[in-house]
């Protein structure tokens, strides 16, 4: 999904200064680079929560597999140079890095190094109320780069409080000109995001300790 300046516009609409005016008009070219940059830290961190949670298994699973394959290759009586000489060079050249052995060999090396190079997992919770189970590490990520931004373009507290009015179906109000701004690029991020996980998440950066 990529962001338009007409999603810039609506996010610019539900953020309020105190008098109730859109706080960053004529900025919407800002707020779209904040919130592309913000959904590219969020899928980011998702991605290296799931290489690093479902990422051992999968090389090892792969590994096994070339193994096998190339083990059939070293048995078979077929004669594969026959069908193919591009497919086995072990005549001409037994250390090739192109028939069929030297690409298995090529990917068993690259598969130690990814292996090696296997973010540790984190700390990240699970958002349960997901339907995806997602971990709040990709909102939090989303939350870290609002936050720069915020901080470059006002000189307002960056904090997460919700409105203690709620509507009779349920809905909650943000509180607040940031959190109205996290929870609006958070919907369009992701519409599953709820305002306590906005919440959440911004409380955690600033408790985070400074460095």
């Amino acid at each position: 999904m990529t962001f338009t300046i007409e999603d810039a516009q609506s996010v610019d609409g539900q953020v309020r200064d105190l008098d109730g005016q859109p706080l960053f008009a004529e900025r919407e070219e800002k707020v779209l680079r904040a919130m592309i940059d913000a959904k590219w830290a969020h899928d980011g961190a998702l991605a290296t929560e799931d290489v690093a949670g479902n990422g051992p298994e999968e090389i090892k699973a792969l590994r096994s597999v070339m193994i096998t394959a190339f083990d059939a290759l070293e048995s078979t009586r077929i004669n594969i140079a026959a069908i193919d000489p591009e497919l086995d060079q072990s005549y001409e050249n037994p250390d090739s890095r192109n028939d069929l052995r030297g690409q298995i060999r090529r990917l068993l090396a690259g598969l130690d190094r990814l292996e090696a190079d296997l973010p540790e997992k984190t700390d990240a919770r699970v958002i349960r109320k997901h339907s995806r189970k997602v971990k709040s590490s990709g909102l939090a990520a989303a939350v870290d780069v609002l936050g720069e931004f915020w901080g470059e373009e006002t000189d307002l507290p960056f904090a997460g409080q919700i409105d203690e009015r709620v509507e009779s179906d349920g809905k909650k109000f943000a509180k607040g000109p940031a959190m109205q701004l996290v929870y609006a690029v958070a919907q369009k991020i992701d519409a599953e995001y709820t305002l306590d996980q906005c919440s959440y998440a911004m409380r955690r950066r600033r408790a985070k300790p400074l460095t």
